[in-house]
């Protein structure tokens, strides 16, 4: 079910006009809200949207090793590197 956008050359609005399929919209007459037929089809814009899992899957596996880089002088000083993980389970 497409939506097809037109400008008017009589009076310059754009709008929008729904379709129940793209066949329906072929050799079809669309008149502007002004009355007017002299309209055209226009290129219309479109925005697609990724999943978050699809987004970080599309990531280059070089920013990783560059963060990384970046981050290794700083491991040592990191309070969570110094915990002991085993210490703390052995305590329970």
């Amino acid at each position: 079910m497409p939506v097809y956008e037109y400008d008017c050359a009589a009076c310059g609005r754009r709008f929008s006009r729904f379709f129940r399929s793209a066949s329906a919209a072929e050799g079809v007459a669309v008149a502007c809200e002004c009355g007017s037929a002299d309209t055209r089809r226009a290129i219309s814009a479109f925005q697609l949207h990724f999943s978050l899992k699809s987004q970080i899957d599309r990531i280059d596996p070089r920013i990783d090793q560059e963060i990384d880089a970046a981050m290794a002088p700083h491991k040592a000083t990191d309070p969570l590197n110094r915990i002991d993980l085993g210490a703390m389970s052995d305590e329970r």
